[in-house]
């Protein structure tokens, strides 16, 4: 028989291997350690064990086994990536977010829908003391599974969701359960790297210009809030600007460097944050700014950046492919209806 509860102490190597064999059966293989997950997740200061979800069966020794679990939590009021969403979906600010669902190998298809309509109940019941609480009144939230370039939940730079691009479209069985509870796919995402090793973008009169005529120049920066800053802890975020001789900033972007003493993310990635607002596609000076920091963090052993994209935004991901970033992976956002 299967019970549902919240985390406990003791739970993380049962969490831990969920987690690895889930994704390993969507043929992913996540080089995470026990210490890893725990730092991204369990760890943070506004992680509640309330929003964490854990399905368990008994064994035939009635030993307690987790079969599978999901995280769940509330939209923050303000996030980067999570607006430019929002506000391009209209889906109304101050949702719920299903950040991640694991499930073991030996998990049945019914009991991972129950987990998933478990986590579902208890997140309506998380917006509604939201709502009665008076912090927010937008009427019932919407649903939302997968991250999208996170923020938020702590797991940035976590193999394999990187920046968040939804639930990897390889993971086929986790898509058969969100339909069985209701969920549709909602936008499409690609996750696009490029390699440092040998970097060379192709040429453009542009850059040959803006090369000659204005320098990069970068700065640590801290998240705007606590929540932010709780969640990127492990990320050192670095502003890099595109200067001109007059010392006006013509371009700008925010890379995402793994912290040397956490290591949630592996040193040798590196994100860059794509959230380019209101605007479709990069500036001729963003284009060649991005292009001229990943061309130089192979001396920081840097090996790889990534950025995660709306597959409909098609002229940036042409951008992107120009100055050498290729589709690694496809995810998807699912909305419940």
């Amino acid at each position: 028989m299967t019970s549902f509860r919240s985390l406990r102490n003791g739970d993380l190597p049962q969490l831990v291997a969920v987690f690895r064999q889930h994704h390993e059966l969507a043929g992913m293989v996540p080089d995470v350690s026990l210490a890893q997950f725990e730092q991204a997740i369990l760890a943070r200061s506004f992680f509640d064990p309330q929003n964490f979800l854990i399905a368990t069966l008994r064994d035939s020794n009635d030993n307690e086994v987790i079969v599978g679990w999901c995280h769940f939590g509330l939209n923050p009021a303000l996030s980067s990536g999570l607006n430019s969403l929002l506000a391009s979906s209209d889906q109304a600010p101050g949702g719920i977010t299903i950040a991640a669902i694991c499930l073991a190998k030996e998990c049945q298809a019914d009991v991972a829908v129950e987990l998933l309509e478990e986590a579902v109940r208890l997140s309506r019941r998380l917006d509604a003391n939201r709502s009665a609480s008076g912090t927010e009144n937008n009427g019932p939230a919407a649903i939302t599974a997968g991250l999208f370039r996170d923020d938020h939940f702590g797991y940035a730079g976590l193999n394999p969701y990187g920046h968040g691009y939804g639930i990897e479209n390889l993971d086929v069985r986790l898509h058969g359960v969100l339909q069985a509870c209701g969920f549709v796919a909602n936008r499409s995402l690609v996750r696009v790297v490029a390699s440092t090793e040998g970097y060379r973008p192709a040429f453009s009169r542009e850059a040959m210009q803006l090369r000659r005529s204005a320098t990069v120049q970068h700065k640590r920066i801290l998240p705007d809030s606590v929540r932010r800053a709780s969640a990127l802890s492990h990320l050192d975020i670095e502003r890099h600007a595109l200067v001109d001789r007059s010392g006006g900033v013509i371009g700008g972007m925010d890379f995402w460097f793994s912290d040397a003493e956490a290591q949630v993310m592996p040193p040798s990635k590196v994100i860059v944050d794509l959230d380019l607002g209101a605007e479709k596609t990069l500036s001729a000076s963003d284009s060649y700014l991005v292009s001229a920091v990943v061309g130089s963090l192979s001396e920081r052993n840097v090996r790889q950046v990534e950025a995660v994209v709306d597959s409909s935004k098609v002229d940036l991901i042409n951008q992107l492919g120009r100055i050498s970033f290729t589709v690694a992976s496809e995810g998807t956002l699912w909305k419940l209806r």
